[in-house]
C-alpha cells in the first residue's frame, strides 16, 4: 500500500536525523514558494523515555584535507539507547587516528602530512567508538598554491615570514602550515628557521629566488632587492611603473598565440639603452649594457654581438610600435622577467646592477628569529594556529 501525499507545488519534506535536536528540510516547495499550512504528512515519533546511556554518535570534521591543512574533529551529535538525542557537552571523549600520527594532533585538531586515506577515531569515556575516513590529498591536486611573503622588497639581513595558501578546484582558499615546506636559494644565502621564517644573509643579484619544496612538489617565489631597478606593466594597460614611479606609455603589452609581447623601445630606454629603427631593412637596432642587438621584423632569428640567436616568436609591428616576446627580454637582453598570472602583471628587473654584499648576518636579527622559532616550534600549537 502507499500514501498519496501530493500537495502540489507547496509540498516540502523535513527530517530529523539520528542524534539531531532540530529538523532539516531536504525538499523545498517548488520554485521555493511558501508552504501551505495544510496538515498533510506522515511521520514517526517515539514516546520512549531518555535513558542517558550513550549508544552512538556522529563525527564532525571535513572528509577531505590537503597536505599542510589542519582541521578539527569532534562529536557532532549523539543518541542514547532509545535513540533520543543527547547533549554532547556532557560526553567525555578522546580523538586520535588509527595510523598513530600522535605528533600531528593538538587536542581535536589534526594536521595532514601524508597523502592517502586515514581513519579518524573517537572513543567516549564509557567505551563507545566511531570512525570517520578522511582522504588526504597531495599538493599536486591543488588548483593553485600561493606564497605570500611578509615583505616583497628585501635586503641583506631582512627577516621574512612566508604564508602559504592552497586553492582547491572549487576556488576555496585555506591556509597551509608552513612547517611542511623547506626553503633554500641558489642565488643568495638564506637561513631557513622553519615554520616559514627565513633570514636573508646575502643577496648576490637584484633579486633572490626562494626554492620551496614539499616532497616532490617544487616551486619558486622571487623577492626583489631594495636596490633593484624595475619596470612594471600589465597586459592591455598603458600604465607602468619605473622604480615605483608611475607613468603612461603610448603602447601596451598584449598576448598573441599564447605569447606575451612587450614594446621593446619603452623597455630598453627605461633601462638606459638606445633603440634605432632601420627602415630600409626593417630592423630594430638595440644597444644596452654590453650588447648590440639587431632584431629583424617577422624573423625568429636575431643578431647579438654578431652571433645569430633564435627567439620563440618573431618581433612584429603594431600601431607603429615594435613588440618582442617577453622571453626575448630575459633570454637575449638578459633581464630577469617575473610574470604574475593572477593580475597579469609583468616585472622586469635590471640584472646589470650589483647589490651591496654583506656576508655577515646581523646577529641580533638571527637571535630574534631563533627566539620566535622556539616559541612556534611546538607542532601542536602550529596546528591550532592554522585554523
Amino acid at each position: 500500500r502507499a500514501f498519496n501525499l501530493d500537495g502540489g507545488g507547496s509540498t516540502a519534506m523535513v527530517v530529523k536525523k539520528l542524534g539531531d535536536t532540530q529538523r532539516t528540510r531536504i525538499i523545498n516547495p517548488e520554485k521555493n514558494n511558501a508552504e501551505r499550512k495544510v496538515v498533510n504528512g506522515i511521520g514517526l515519533h517515539t514516546t520512549a523515555p531518555a535513558t542517558g546511556i550513550l549508544a552512538g554518535f556522529k563525527i564532525a570534521g571535513p572528509d577531505t584535507l590537503y597536505i599542510g591543512q589542519s582541521a578539527k574533529y569532534s562529536i557532532k551529535s549523539a543518541w542514547d539507547t532509545n535513540l533520543i538525542p543527547m547533549d554532547i557537552k556532557n560526553i567525555g571523549y578522546s580523538v586520535y587516528d588509527m595510523s598513530g600520527q600522535e605528533t600531528n594532533w593538538n587536542g581535536e585538531y589534526f594536521l595532514a602530512t601524508i597523502p592517502g586515506p586515514i581513519d579518524i577515531a573517537i572513543t567516549s569515556a564509557d567505551g563507545i567508538s566511531g570512525l570517520k575516513t578522511v582522504n588526504i590529498k597531495d599538493l599536486s591536486d591543488l588548483k593553485d598554491l600561493q606564497v605570500i611573503p611578509s615583505m616583497e622588497i628585501v635586503g641583506n639581513n631582512s627577516q621574512v615570514d612566508l604564508q602559504f595558501k592552497g586553492i582547491d578546484n572549487n576556488n576555496k582558499s585555506f591556509d597551509l602550515n608552513p612547517q611542511i615546506f623547506t626553503i633554500s636559494s641558489d642565488d643568495g644565502v638564506i637561513s631557513d628557521f622553519g615554520n616559514g621564517k627565513i633570514l636573508i644573509n646575502e643577496m648576490i643579484n637584484p633579486y633572490i629566488t626562494l626554492n620551496i619544496q614539499n616532497g616532490n612538489r617544487k616551486f619558486q617565489t622571487i623577492l626583489l632587492s631594495k636596490d633593484a631597478s624595475t619596470i612594471k606593466m600589465k597586459i592591455n594597460d598603458q600604465n607602468y611603473f619605473v622604480n615605483n614611479i608611475p607613468g603612461k606609455m603610448d603602447a601596451k603589452p598584449f598576448v598573441k598565440n599564447s605569447r606575451t609581447l612587450v614594446p621593446i623601445r619603452f623597455i630598453v630606454e627605461a633601462l638606459k639603452g638606445d633603440v634605432n629603427w632601420n627602415s630600409e631593412n626593417k630592423t630594430v637596432e638595440v644597444k644596452i649594457a654590453d650588447k648590440n642587438i639587431l632584431i629583424p621584423i617577422n624573423s625568429e632569428s636575431v643578431s647579438v654581438n654578431g652571433e645569430n640567436e633564435k627567439i620563440d616568436s618573431p618581433a612584429l609591428i603594431k600601431e607603429n610600435r615594435t613588440y618582442v616576446p617577453i622571453r626575448f627580454i630575459s633570454e637575449t637582453i638578459g633581464m630577469k622577467v617575473l610574470y604574475n598570472d593572477k593580475n597579469r602583471e609583468i616585472t622586469i628587473v635590471d640584472t646589470s646592477k650589483s647589490v651591496n654584499k654583506n656576508t655577515v648576518p646581523n646577529s641580533e636579527n638571527k637571535e630574534n628569529i631563533n627566539s620566535n622559532n622556539k616559541q612556534n616550534k611546538n607542532v601542536q600549537q602550529n596546528n591550532k594556529n592554522n585554523n
